[in-house]
């Protein structure tokens, strides 16, 4: 074995020895833990992409939960703002039921303009003016349904009841 080559495989475990070592710093830093959140007006974010929650959308939350569909492409936004007349009414002009009959995607002509709403068996038809309410509501911008080969909602409102108004 020459010379030259001997001295870089000593030099290449060298560096590889030191990369493995850790410091007493090293140490700590790799052991310490986050102190957990107890504020709890501050939502919890999960680092694997879950959607930030506050203690006050828990409930929004469980009807998220139920919805096997994800949104990978999409971006998740705050809870809807829209005020009660605009967004929250609307007359039922389209509904598209998936063929596990789970969730029901309905699309809502608005005062605020159409507006696509994912439920669970929601009992409305076309022509029925009905209702959701936005405030706990999670809107999703560009979400794509699995269980509708792919179709994409370019705005989709996840609730957990749509109520026909009588």
């Amino acid at each position: 074995m020459s010379l030259t080559r001997a001295l870089c495989i000593l030099t290449l475990l060298s560096f590889l020895t030191a990369c493995g070592e850790s410091t007493d710093d090293n140490k700590a830093a790799d052991n310490a833990v986050a102190p957990a959140n107890t504020d709890p007006s501050i939502a919890q974010h999960d680092p694997w992409g879950a959607p930030a929650v506050a203690p006050e959308q828990a409930e929004g939350q469980a009807a998220v939960d139920a919805f096997a569909d994800k949104a990978p492409k999409g971006s998740l936004v705050d809870k809807a703002t829209a005020t009660a007349s605009e967004q929250d009414v609307g007359m039922v002009k389209e509904i598209i039921p998936t063929s596990d009959g789970g969730i029901t995607y309905v699309q809502l002509h608005t005062k605020g303009g159409p507006v696509w709403i994912a439920a669970q068996n929601p009992a409305v038809k076309i022509g029925d003016k009905a209702k959701f309410d936005a405030s706990s509501a999670v809107f999703v911008e560009s979400f794509t349904s699995s269980r509708l080969d792919g179709r994409e909602f370019k705005n989709l409102y996840m609730v957990k009841t749509l109520d026909k108004i009588k």
